[in-house]
């Protein structure tokens, strides 16, 4: 193996620079794989997530006429709609205070139970606590299933709580409706953000539990109306609107947000497409001026015993060495972030097509120019 390394190593001599070069490439190309594959994964979890809100086709955002929430402003007065037959759920989202868990400080928010049970696919608890989900990246957590006594601190005092912990969201998994945004510009991409925190599940008793007010609600929210109420959806406009409220429609959104994600798609892929087809090129070319310049020590080989099968797997290794180093250091950025198994898969697979880049061209153009054929040609002269 020792062996093996060192006449690797002696592949390098008076090749550093294409060799180095040829590492940078692979370590771009890596990088932009990652943030190519983040793109992707984010874009598919949002959507999933936002599909998943219950009578989500049937519903409207509304929000304030500012386009990001200010908790000092005058909180404008949302219309009462829980006596309106044509409005089946009104999801909305308190800002509720902090609490200490595990010597953190931690943002607590309210959410309605039915939301946050369909997006994050919880299960059916019939304990009579409180439930929980904690998101984003927490020094320490308890466990899914626990129970907890939680203390909340707002304005309003202090609130201890029992509370089940109905599930731990990674820092990747950690979207959730906001509601902290506005404007027309609004897609499901600034509906949903990843939120560091814990967020209690409100069963219709806990804003009044926490003592929380209209000063604590954020001043956006989705409508949802009922698919089989005919009518009725033009008042709730005409109220929204006379109270200083604005209003866009699932499809708007949708719309929106396929611009977005084009644009997005758009920016992310041209340097991964850049940098594998480098990749690719470098790759044969530095195979081809390896077995080039290497050829008289590749005879010396030969006659020292080295098969041409073995060969093969000399260069392999020369290229796939240069593809490793610039790996591991990704790798070693990837495990201090929010890491996945997406990320160790594309490193993976990249490396994995690299080699056999290295090995086929190894295959393809030392068969012109093998050992034996050069061997045979020095007997001939």
């Amino acid at each position: 193996m020792k062996t093996a390394f060192m006449l690797i190593l002696k592949f390098y001599h008076k090749i550093k620079l294409n060799s180095a070069l040829l590492a940078g490439v692979f370590f771009i190309a890596q990088l932009s794989l990652l943030f190519l594959s983040n793109t992707l994964a984010d874009t598919v979890s949002i959507q999933r997530a936002y599909h998943r809100i219950p009578g989500i086709e049937h519903s409207i955002y509304y929000y304030e006429a500012g386009s990001m929430y200010d908790p000092d402003a005058a909180i404008k007065k949302l219309p009462d709609f829980t006596a309106d037959q044509n409005i089946k759920y009104l999801f909305q989202c308190y800002a509720a205070g902090s609490a200490e868990m595990g010597g953190e400080e931690l943002p607590v928010f309210v959410m309605n139970e039915e939301l946050v049970s369909s997006v994050c696919k919880l299960d059916y608890d019939a304990s009579e606590s409180t439930r929980a989900v904690l998101s984003g990246k927490l020094r320490e957590s308890p466990k899914k299933g626990n129970e907890i006594q939680l203390t909340v601190r707002n304005k309003s005092g202090s609130h201890r709580l029992d509370v089940s912990i109905a599930e731990i969201l990674s820092q990747e998994d950690a979207y959730l409706p906001y509601f902290h945004i506005g404007g027309s510009g609004i897609s499901i991409y600034n509906i949903f953000w990843q939120i560091d925190g814990v967020i209690l599940l409100d069963n219709g008793t806990l804003t009044e539990r926490l003592g929380l007010t209209e000063t604590e609600l954020y001043p956006n929210g989705i409508l949802v109306f009922d698919a089989q109420a005919e009518g009725g959806q033009a008042a709730v406009f005409d109220a929204l609107q006379e109270n200083g409220y604005f209003y866009k429609t699932y499809e708007a959104i949708l719309k929106d947000s396929e611009k977005i994600t084009q644009e997005n798609l758009s920016s992310a892929l041209p340097l991964p497409l850049l940098a594998l087809t480098l990749s690719f090129l470098l790759s044969v070319s530095l195979t081809v001026l390896f077995i080039h310049m290497k050829s008289r020590t590749f005879m010396i080989y030969y006659t020292l015993g080295l098969s041409k099968i073995k060969s093969y797997f000399l260069i392999w290794g020369a290229i796939g060495l240069l593809c490793f180093i610039p790996l591991a250091v990704n790798l070693v950025i990837v495990c201090c972030s929010a890491c996945s198994a997406l990320d160790f898969i594309v490193l993976f697979l990249y490396f994995l097509m690299i080699s056999a880049i290295a090995l086929l061209s190894a295959a393809l153009f030392y068969r012109r120019k093998s050992i034996i054929a050069l061997k045979t040609k020095e007997a001939e002269l």
